[in-house]
């Protein structure tokens, strides 16, 4: 991105007049509103991998907890492949990268 004094580098005294005075001010403000945006959005992906984190923890925590009521009642807990655990995880992660636009 140029700066506003390479943009008038051959006539500097047209950054005196009142119009090319408002223009800058405007350019100003929307380079700082695209600043905020861009960390915006980076805080919105943090805080969605959190949240995906967190998900994944309590379905770890709640497949260890099913583990020990298979191991004592093993006729009302059937066993759980772990395969089809893997696997719903994985399409769980990429669904969530499809849907929050997040490449990997």
């Amino acid at each position: 991105m140029k700066q506003i004094r390479q943009i008038f580098k051959n006539n500097p005294s047209l950054m005196d007049e009142p119009e090319v005075q408002e223009l800058i001010e405007y350019c100003q403000d929307l380079e700082g509103e695209l600043f905020d945006k861009n960390n915006e959005v980076k805080y919105d992906k943090e805080l969605i991998l959190l949240e995906m984190i967190r998900d994944i923890y309590k379905s770890c925590k709640d497949k260890l907890e099913y583990d020990q009521l298979t191991e004592r009642y093993p006729d009302l807990y059937p066993k759980i492949e772990n395969d089809d655990i893997i696997n719903n995880l994985k399409k769980f992660i990429q669904g969530m990268f499809i849907e929050n636009n997040i490449s990997f």
